[in-house]
């Protein structure tokens, strides 16, 4: 507003000029009339000054007499009711302001008035009228989306899996050693593992016991399975005795023949470390000897199909643990490579730290990648895969051993 302030008052436009050129219309008026009393007797010179400074001052006055004049009209053009706007540069900034205001005021309206006037009730557009009216929060939305998206991905492969146990506490983080975007399914609906730079690290592999009946293993290897876990026994949930699968000793031969790579499984029900050493002492004796190319896996399950109280439920997991240290060693003792299996709740009944000294052959189903809280060397993804040769359906895994190396 500085630039409508006038910093001499005695500027056309004043109060202070036209007071001013009165006063000097007054003066001058005085000394004419001073001019008038001296006589006769003054020189014509002397008149004809004196006549001149008359029509000066007559036009001097007449131009103040103009600019007040002008100065009351714009008073009245203004509206000026307050002693602020008695000072006509103050008068013309706060003027000058109104009117900015106004024009913007103006030019609000008219931003706003098209699209007032082209809006539609929501109920009579069109999808085409709503997209082109919401095109810009719409790719807004989309963009937000996208990044939170982003966003999430690069959290969940970054960010270690939290473990909570079963009392709420978080009790560890982990982070796996596998890339969620290496893992992939093939047209035969099987899952394999590919890395960048490597190809397929991953062994697609099946678990058979007596229940799939009588195996054809050369059209099962024909039909890409690498390897086989097979059972070789168990012990009875409720009077503890020790059994031989019923085809565990054609299966390992025929597979073996076929050149599929196996290994081996016991279903425990053991309660001490005397019934574990006594179930790993029974695996070696049936094995009489037999080469292995994948481990013997300890499959403990505290929930057993038909069984209302489990003879190994309730033990804890300090005994727990215990257990299977002991069938482990004593399987290790042997010759043997040892593994534990099991679902998140199945490996529950251990320790961690246990855990985490042996091979662990982890159940998931239905899911894109497994997603265990320790490192596992097998993935049992699908208990209801079709194979080749069987006429069951079947365990479907796989070996992820060289991916960790």
């Amino acid at each position: 507003m500085a630039r409508y302030t006038h910093e001499n008052d005695s500027a056309p436009g004043s109060p202070r000029y036209y007071s001013s050129a009165s006063e000097r219309y007054s003066a001058q008026n005085d000394a004419s009339s001073q001019d008038e009393g001296m006589g006769s007797g003054q020189s014509a010179a002397g008149n004809q000054a004196g006549g001149n400074r008359d029509e000066e001052v007559r036009r001097a006055a007449d131009r103040a007499s103009a600019l007040m004049r002008s100065y009351a009209s714009a008073q009245e053009r203004m509206g000026a009711k307050t002693p602020e706007d008695q000072n006509p540069p103050a008068g013309r900034a706060r003027h000058a302001s109104r009117r900015h205001a106004k024009h913007a005021e103006e030019a609000q309206k008219r931003v706003q008035e098209p699209a007032k006037n082209h809006s539609k009730p929501l109920s009579q557009m069109t999808l085409a009228d709503f997209i082109s009216h919401n095109a810009v929060y719409i790719v807004g939305v989309a963009a937000v989306v996208a990044i939170v998206a982003i966003m999430l991905v690069v959290a969940r492969s970054c960010v270690p899996t939290q473990v909570y146990d079963y009392d709420g506490e978080l009790s560890f983080e982990y982070e796996s050693p596998f890339e969620s975007d290496d893992f992939f399914m093939t047209a035969k609906g099987r899952y394999e593992y590919e890395e960048e730079g490597k190809g397929t690290t991953s062994r697609t592999g099946i678990d058979v016991s007596e229940n799939q009946d009588v195996i054809d293993w050369e059209a099962v290897a024909a039909d890409g399975i690498d390897f086989a876990m097979i059972r070789l026994g168990y012990r009875g949930a409720t009077e503890g005795d020790l059994y031989v699968d019923a085809r565990f000793a054609e299966n390992l031969k025929a597979a073996q023949a076929a050149g599929v790579d196996c290994g081996v499984y016991f279903f425990s029900q053991a309660v001490d470390e005397k019934e574990a050493r006594e179930e790993a002492d029974f695996i070696v004796k049936n094995l009489g000897g037999a080469m292995l190319e994948y481990p013997v896996a300890l499959d403990y399950e505290e929930a057993v199909p038909g069984v209302v109280q489990p003879r190994g439920a309730g033990l804890g997991k300090d005994k727990m643990s215990s257990i299977a240290d002991a069938f482990c060693k004593r399987i290790e003792e042997a010759g043997y490579h040892s593994m534990v299996y099991g679902n998140y709740y199945d490996l529950d009944l251990f320790h961690y730290d246990f855990l985490t000294t042996k091979e662990v052959w982890w159940a998931e189903y239905d899911v894109a990648e497994p997603s265990p809280n320790m490192d596992i060397t097998m993935w049992q993804y699908a208990s209801e895969g079709w194979v080749d040769g069987i006429s069951t359906p079947v365990d479907m895994n796989l070996d992820l051993s060289q991916a960790l190396t």
